[in-house]
């Protein structure tokens, strides 16, 4: 067995060794015997604590978070001004105070309105584009009945 490693070890936390695997890993070194042969070298207490960062290491995947997107366009006859302040106050309205953000486009005749629902990881955005005669929106959220609710309500509101 190399022993190389095994220095390496003596300070390591859980992290360093998930680190570690990976760089064996892309050595062609099989490092799930490693880690469990250096493991058994130590006393038993450290013999659990490597062997419970080798299974964090082989087996942990990561979280994956899958959004709902739900997004409509509407023809818009009005100005960017008009259609901006109006999105401002739809948003609102419907409960989107949290980081609100307004940007312009280059021309300064549309631009786009975002915010957090105030209680809840939802975002919302309402794009204003009169140049192409169109308003677009767009929420985005992890509760699908919740970001579904609220698209509903900056459907049917007028901007």
């Amino acid at each position: 067995m190399d022993t190389s490693h095994s220095t390496i070890f003596e300070e390591a936390s859980c992290y360093d060794l998930v680190d570690l695997h990976s760089s064996m890993r892309n050595q062609g070194i099989d490092s799930s015997k490693e880690l469990i042969n250096i493991g058994s070298q130590r006393k038993d207490s450290m013999k659990r604590i490597f062997l419970l960062c080798s299974l964090i290491a082989l087996g942990s995947s990561p979280a994956l978070a899958r959004p709902w997107v739900y997004l409509t366009s509407f023809s818009y006859g009005g100005t960017g001004e008009q259609c901006l302040g109006a999105a401002r106050s739809a948003l609102a309205n419907a409960g989107f105070t949290r980081e609100e953000y307004t940007s312009r486009f280059d021309n300064q005749k549309g631009g786009l309105v975002e915010a957090l629902l105030t209680n809840a990881p939802v975002r919302a955005k309402i794009e204003c584009d009169p140049k192409l005669g169109i308003t677009s929106l767009a929420v985005s959220g992890l509760n699908n009945d919740l970001t579904y609710e609220k698209y509903m309500e900056l459907f049917k509101a007028e901007w």
